[in-house]
């Protein structure tokens, strides 16, 4: 690949240092339950026998109303020639052109390399038809638990996280696919779950996660919401803080699976 000009790079990072920081109220106030459809698609419900692909999600861009650059395409802080974190370059065949953002890259026929974002509700949309197109009935949504159980100076990467979750919830539904939320807990430490429980209860009270009568696409089992739990820390830990006392939102029970699963 060859780089692009100067200029061009230049406005890039430019857009990024010039990105507003959000505070966590902004974050937060995001998240809002699904609007009622007249659909007639059927989502699938239960867990036994269903074919389930983990969603990270974590790709930005320039643009796409996050402030956080490239992030997740970058190496130590730059998107250019030399400095990149993907090993395979995205094929966006069959993309729109408002789903391709230009990098600082060239292809080798000299015509300009160009990346998606997670942000991108079409782009999302997408990923979700495929999952119907080859039978997958839906998507663990991976939710970083240091994203909303840190404080920051800025949130907006928690901004940008519950956009995605919108946008999947949005996906799911349209396409007759079930999601749920898998809290990946990597890198918490125990005086950090107590802001974990406030960010699940924002979840479920300003989303209502798990409990919206609209949303008929979040996974559930036995008749009650499932959330998956992947880290390296006790999964009995989350259960004792996220039911803590004055907390109306709580886990009820462990499933006994590869990640941990729990019932809210």
């Amino acid at each position: 690949m060859m780089k692009i000009p100067l200029l061009i790079f230049g406005l890039l990072l430019a857009g990024k240092l010039a990105a507003r920081n959000v505070t966590m109220d902004e974050a937060y106030s995001v998240l809002q339950p699904a609007e009622a459809t007249q659909s007639k698609v059927r989502n699938p419900s239960g867990i036994k026998g269903r074919v389930l692909t983990g969603y990270q999600g974590w790709f930005r861009t320039p643009g796409d109303g996050s402030g956080m650059g490239f992030y997740h395409y970058e190496k130590r802080g730059e998107f250019k020639p030399g400095h990149c974190s993907i090993d395979i370059w995205p094929d966006l065949t069959g993309f729109d052109e408002d789903e391709k953002v230009e990098t600082p890259f060239k292809h080798k026929d000299g015509s300009t390399a160009r990346v998606f974002s997670s942000l991108n509700p079409k782009t999302v949309n997408r990923h979700f038809e495929w999952m119907k197109g080859y039978g997958i009935d839906g998507a663990f949504v991976q939710r970083f638990g240091l994203v909303g159980a840190k404080n920051y100076r800025a949130y907006n990467h928690l901004k940008s996280d519950n956009q995605k979750l919108l946008n999947c919830r949005d996906a799911a539904i349209a396409n007759g696919r079930c999601y749920a939320l898998m809290y990946d807990l990597s890198g918490l430490k125990d005086g950090d779950f107590e802001r974990l429980a406030r960010d699940w209860e924002n979840l479920r009270t300003k989303m209502k996660l798990g409990n919206d009568p609209n949303d008929r696409a979040y996974l559930q089992h036995n008749g009650k919401p499932l959330v998956a739990i992947w880290g390296s820390v006790l999964t009995m830990t989350v259960v004792i803080v996220l039911r803590r006392p004055g907390s109306s939102f709580g886990f009820s029970r462990i499933i006994p699976t590869g990640v941990a699963a729990v019932l809210c």
